[in-house]
């Protein structure tokens, strides 16, 4: 199953060139933010995990 999120209202700035996420603002949304071990996640509630990354 694969489940689609938007990510509404972010930030831009003109001339970036990377994308970035605001993790305070991810977490003023309702985003739970976390690392374990050697790893990065960001999950939506508790079963939708959203990303999962090395650090």
């Amino acid at each position: 199953m694969c489940i689609t999120f938007q990510i509404l209202n972010v930030y831009y700035i003109s001339n970036i060139k990377n994308d970035i996420l605001s993790l305070g603002q991810l977490l003023l949304i309702g985003y739970d933010i976390h690392m374990e071990g050697l790893s990065f996640f960001i999950k939506y509630g508790r079963n939708y995990l959203i990303i999962k990354a090395p650090m």
